[in-house]
């Protein structure tokens, strides 16, 4: 949120649908994988970079946006089908 928070004034419905659409991600991971990533937070430019070091690696999915399929590509989580 710090991107739009302190503006002062409220954030416009399209700002906040632009940091959901960035930030609301997520994958399914198991337990031992969770505790790979600890509380390393994500970052703005790329939120999927939280996951870069650790065992966890995504398939594949025609329904990411290309932007974060961009993100996912440069973190090294795409697992090759």
């Amino acid at each position: 949120m710090k991107p739009i928070v302190g503006r002062g004034e409220p954030p416009s419905e399209s700002d906040l649908e632009a940091l959901l659409d960035r930030l609301c991600i997520g994958c399914v991971v198991t337990r031992a994988e969770h505790s790979e990533v600890g509380r390393r937070p994500g970052v703005f430019d790329n939120p999927w970079l939280r996951y870069q070091g650790t065992t966890i690696r995504l398939v594949p999915n025609p329904n990411w946006t290309e932007s974060h399929l961009a993100w996912i590509t440069a973190a090294g989580l795409l697992e090759p089908r």
